[in-house]
């Protein structure tokens, strides 16, 4: 059996470079790759840009423990919601940060503001 990497090791130290860059352990590393191996794909500047806003957040434990749920839903729509719960003084604690990450349904039902409005009041 011939095993191949679909990235090579450059590529990879990148990337996991830039994880690092963002004080992630190699065991928190271990545990973002383990659970969302696709992160692997994004682009180092993709990566590093949305590692830039998470970590603007504070929302490392999210990262680590569900990393689709930060990774996956653009960085923009993730600020734009920050910034509006931010402003109505919404408590953000280990449980509620998710809201950040939740589905769009979710989040409009729950704050009464759909995405179209968060991303043109909240940019």
């Amino acid at each position: 059996m011939d095993f191949q990497l679909a990235y090579g090791l450059p590529t990879l130290k990148s990337k996991i470079d830039s994880l690092k860059k963002y004080n992630f352990n190699d065991q928190e590393i271990k545990q973002i790759i383990i659970k969302m191996p696709s992160i692997l794909s994004f682009n180092v500047e993709t990566l590093n840009r949305k590692l830039n806003t998470l970590s603007k957040l504070n929302v490392k434990k999210v990262i680590i423990h569900n990393p689709k749920l930060a990774f996956i839903q653009s960085e923009v729509l993730t600020l734009a919601r920050y910034n509006y719960l931010k402003e109505i003084n919404f408590e953000f604690n280990d449980k509620s940060i998710r809201y950040l990450f939740s589905d769009n349904k979710k989040f409009t039902t729950k704050f009464k503001i759909t995405k179209e409005e968060l991303l043109k009041k909240y940019p």
